[in-house]
């Protein structure tokens, strides 16, 4: 790696550890570095996400006008006009579930994003916060991959719970 060392702990003598620490030889390297990383992680998922919504909603918005246009200028089936008031309720639900998962990626990160920038930028005043905290900030931010299946589980169960049996 080009970053990380294998350093030797320095209490356990036979533990060693990757680190960050030798490599950087001033400190606003590492500002750079850990903000770069911040942007890969959050920022970069973020404007991804936001921008793929972005596209499916407006692709929605234009074949839902297509559609429309089509049925104005021809004789239509009830089973064409059927099929397409499926697909726009697909379409809802896929946007519903895509704003779902957003915002749920954007509560879990943003508290974590907000305090590497914090430390970044004015340290001193982070190190007040207790540890408590930040350790959880943290734990939050990596809970957005347990909290995404619940997400999933939630639209299965509206979708298969017609089918099930209560017992």
């Amino acid at each position: 790696a080009v970053v990380f060392n294998v350093e030797r702990h320095d209490i356990i003598t036979n533990y060693y550890q990757c680190v960050t620490f030798k490599f950087f030889d001033a400190e606003w390297k590492l500002r750079l570095y850990n903000t770069i990383c911040l942007i890969a992680m959050y920022f970069g998922p973020l404007i991804a996400i936001y921008e793929v919504e972005n596209d499916f909603t407006l692709r929605t918005a234009e074949e839902n006008e297509s559609i429309k246009l089509h049925i104005a200028k021809t004789s239509i089936s009830l089973y064409i006009q059927h099929r397409n008031s499926i697909l726009r309720k697909t379409k809802r639900k896929t946007l519903k579930m895509t704003i779902i998962i957003v915002v749920a990626f954007i509560i879990c990160w943003s508290p974590y994003a907000f305090m590497v920038l914090w430390y970044q930028f004015h340290s001193e005043s982070v190190e007040n916060v207790d540890s408590l905290i930040q350790e959880g900030l943290f734990i939050f931010a990596v809970a957005n991959s347990c909290v995404n299946p619940f997400v999933y589980k939630l639209n299965l169960v509206k979708k298969l719970s017609p089918n099930l049996c209560v017992v």
